[in-house]
């Protein structure tokens, strides 16, 4: 049949199934037992090709969730490298304020050390002793 077909290719479309091809399961042996509640799925030709189609139709269907998922995380991607550029630059600022803040304290002369009155100091251990 193989051979037949090789040199004599049927060049027509090929007939719609009706639905009665499982009927010629047992046609020429009576050793073969056809189950008419089998799950023949993949003999049907109609259904074996809705089938595929629908497989085909979820693959695509994945396919573009998939690159809406991408596109979504791209997009998030972006807002993320924005808000890190601004954040860098925040802080590059605050740097700035920082070593400016430091320079003028370093250029401030130091204040010394307040002098404390000796009377003063007299009273603070006098009531300190009175506390104890």
């Amino acid at each position: 049949m193989k051979v037949f077909n090789i040199i004599f290719p049927y060049d027509k479309p090929l007939p719609k199934g009706n639905g009665d091809e499982l009927g010629l399961a047992n046609a020429y042996s009576d050793t073969i037992q056809f189950d008419p509640k089998a799950d023949l799925k993949d003999c049907h030709p109609d259904k074996l090709r809705e089938r595929l189609e629908q497989e085909v139709r979820a693959e695509v269907k994945a396919s573009v969730d998939d690159v809406n998922d991408l596109l979504t995380m791209q997009q998030q991607m972006k807002t993320l490298v924005t808000a890190n550029e601004m954040a860098m630059v925040n802080i590059e600022a605050k740097e700035e304020q920082i070593a400016k803040l430091k320079a003028e304290l370093a250029a401030r002369p130091k204040q010394a050390a307040p002098q404390v009155d000796p009377g003063m100091q007299q009273q603070v251990t006098l009531l300190k002793q009175q506390l104890q």
